[in-house]
């Protein structure tokens, strides 16, 4: 938006290493999501059988 706005990002060079960082940035990271395997869970090699009318 700043960009857009015509505005510096970075006023001079001297803001460039000055950085100021919080400890809580720096916490215990989320617990990993779970990851799901693709595919089927066995390995399939006959063809499905076909429905009946009355599973439609």
């Amino acid at each position: 938006m700043a960009i857009k706005d015509g505005r510096k990002i970075i006023p001079d060079d001297e803001f460039k290493f000055q950085v100021e960082l919080d400890d809580s940035l720096f916490g215990e990271p989320y617990p990993k999501s779970r990851e799901y395997p693709k595919g089927p869970a066995e390995n399939y090699v006959k063809k499905p059988r076909k429905l009946d009318p009355s599973e439609y």
